[in-house]
């Protein structure tokens, strides 16, 4: 399994415009095949802050995840939204144990 964890903040007046963007692409990574879990969530202490958490079920649907054409989508439009900073990091993890 992949675990792909982190943030990213764009500039707060293009918070709504980065959530519309945003919307769309989550709603179809999780149709995708591999896709395990896919969100993005707004900080309640830093306005456009996001917090990235992504489960795969392997490198191979990761890496078509990042082909597709809804993420290659996103990825453009983008460049009309103040992205400030960008931190995301990638895990393979051995195991998956649910807690609660």
């Amino acid at each position: 399994m992949i675990v792909v964890s982190g943030i990213m903040e764009v500039a707060p007046a293009d918070a709504d415009r980065f959530i519309t963007l945003t919307r769309r692409l989550v709603d179809a990574t999780r149709r995708e095949p591999g896709c395990v879990d896919y969100r993005f969530a707004q900080s309640i202490e830093r306005p456009g802050r996001f917090e990235v958490f992504e489960e795969w079920a392997d490198q191979a649907a990761l890496d078509a995840h990042v082909r597709a054409v809804h993420y290659r989508d996103w990825s453009r439009a983008l460049k009309d939204v103040e992205v400030t900073q960008v931190s995301i990091v990638r895990y393979a993890a051995t195991e998956r144990t649910v807690l609660a």
